[in-house]
């Protein structure tokens, strides 16, 4: 039986169920992987392997129609700059790290295009290049194929997984940038800076205007694909003036935890940090204990210069 590949996308997450191929409205053709046993049992590409090896993927192209039929296929790095699955080749992450992109290692990188004849059928042959550094972890690809008169509406997507050497998820490799916060929105990035899909992590988000909290959000299967990274957007109506303080614990599935503070100001203030406010204030206390010093010794001398006098 055939898995369909579901992306369920909300606000702050998305569930990834890898799957052979995700079928459109219409059946009059196919495009299928394909596999050997052990993939059959997955209904996906998932490769293993070796540096400086030369991988060959494999598709089956059927038209049932009683008309010629030209099915394109695009590929694709399978996940946008949003950590999220996605076979538009036209949208790329922004955030790979360690590994080469799937796409970059496509011998032929020209998208293809196949003819098939009334009731036909034809093999697509992919070809990838692992170069001789290897992969580190997994990195992730895909093809879209749509017929040449649905080219808004893919009709099938197949994933392909490819596993080099094998890496644990570090929960220390989940860092926070780009906090871009006005009036009526925070925006910021959740960067899994790693080339790991991260599964099932528990997410907890909360949002302070001073000690008033204005945001709780917990998320407990929370996903992200390998060397990504996740934006996200949060809408207040009018936020106040003021500084604020965000505050991000993720949990991996071996409880570890790691907890991210950020501070941040609207309407014109600077950035800046608890641990800087507190300097602030103990800088400004030294030079009122220093002055208040002064002070003192100088009315001690006016006293001595007087009793002379």
């Amino acid at each position: 039986m055939k898995k369909l590949l579901l992306t369920l996308i909300t606000s702050f997450s998305f569930f990834l169920i890898l799957g052979e191929n995700v079928r459109g409205e219409s059946f009059d053709y196919s495009v299928d992987p394909i596999l050997s046993q052990q993939n059959k049992k997955l209904g996906y590409y998932n490769i293993k392997v070796k540096n400086n090896q030369t991988l060959k993927i494999k598709f089956k192209l059927h038209n049932y129609e009683n008309k010629k039929v030209i099915v394109h296929n695009l590929f694709n790095d399978a996940h946008n700059d949003n950590g999220l699955i996605t076979y538009s080749s036209e949208v790329k992450d922004s955030y790979h790290l360690d590994n080469p992109t799937f796409t970059s290692m496509l011998v032929d990188k020209n998208n293809k295009s196949v003819t098939l004849k009334p009731h036909g059928n034809k093999v697509l042959t992919v070809k990838i290049k692992i170069p001789e550094s290897g992969i580190n972890g997994q990195v992730l690809g895909g093809v879209n194929s749509y017929k040449s008169e649905n080219k808004n509406k893919f009709s099938f997507s197949n994933a392909i997984l490819l596993e080099g050497k094998p890496k644990k998820a570090n929960i220390n490799k989940i860092f926070i940038n780009n906090i871009k916060p006005n009036r009526y929105k925070v925006n910021l990035n959740i960067v899994n800076n790693q080339p790991v899909i991260l599964s099932k992590y528990k997410l907890n988000m909360k949002l302070y205007n001073q000690n008033r909290k204005i945001l709780n959000n917990d998320n407990n299967h929370y996903n992200m694909v390998p060397s990504s990274q996740n934006k996200m957007s949060f809408s207040f109506g009018d936020l106040n003036a003021g500084f604020y303080y965000l505050k991000l614990t993720i949990k991996d599935n071996d409880g570890h935890f790691k907890r991210i503070n950020k501070y941040f100001s609207i309407n014109g203030g600077k950035h800046t940090k608890k641990k800087n406010i507190k300097q602030t204030y103990l800088i400004a206390i030294i030079i009122a204990v220093l002055l208040a010093i002064i002070y003192f010794i100088s009315i001690k001398m006016i006293e001595k210069i007087r009793n002379k006098i």
